[in-house]
């Protein structure tokens, strides 16, 4: 059965600390030994594996971090066990992706050539939005019977007579506001007095 890790920390005679590891470091029997490591205090100059049994993936990215948070050396380890650490250690280095690079003229033209498919594209819909209100008018000038008048009576009563409740509430509340805010404005020239024309105007 394999043996849980665990570690020791003593005091080293150049300074700082050693944090000696042993048992098996692996997935299944790391256990809480991460959380224990944080909580070290003082300054870890060595990190000793000899007493290490075991180790994969895992433990050795938790060896590795913990060496690299305190900038620690890492001795003792077996053969396997550097192996891992170093390819951990691989894949924790940050790669410099090279940024392309795009000349000033470039940019231009595609933003220019971005601007121009953006702009037809554009005309194009309202072209054809247009077009379609011209056809939906003349088939209609042609076969008057199929003007929906109820249809028609129907979207004025929704759009103007039942959105007069909601239209006169959202005005009351801009007038409010616009009332707090010109007045603090127009205080500062002695002008308060022509808060309500201000509210006049833009409600």
């Amino acid at each position: 059965m394999a043996k849980p890790a665990n570690f020791v920390v003593e005091d080293s005679p150049g300074g700082g600390r050693i944090v000696r590891l042993s048992g098996s470091f692996v997935i299944a029997s790391i256990g809480d030994v991460d959380g224990q490591l944080r909580d070290v205090t003082g300054p870890v100059s060595q990190i000793d594996l000899s007493a290490v049994d075991q180790m994969d993936t895992v433990g050795a990215w938790l060896v590795h971090r913990t060496a690299k948070f305190y900038a620690a050396d890492i001795t003792g380890f077996a053969k396997d066990a550097g192996r891992l650490i170093n390819a951990v250690s691989g894949v924790d280095a940050a790669e410099a992706v090279p940024r392309p690079h795009v000349s000033s003229l470039n940019h231009f033209l595609a933003e220019v050539g971005g601007g121009v498919v953006v702009g037809v594209t554009t005309l194009l819909q309202f072209l054809g939005f247009v077009g379609q209100v011209v056809k939906a008018f003349f088939i209609l000038m042609m076969n008057p019977g199929r003007f929906r008048w109820h249809a028609v009576v129907q979207h004025f009563d929704m759009v103007g007579v039942r959105a007069l409740g909601i239209v006169g509430l959202m005005s009351f509340l801009i007038g409010i506001v616009i009332a707090q805010q010109g007045a603090v404005q127009l205080r500062q020239f002695g002008a308060e007095i022509f808060t309500i024309n201000l509210i006049g105007r833009l409600t």
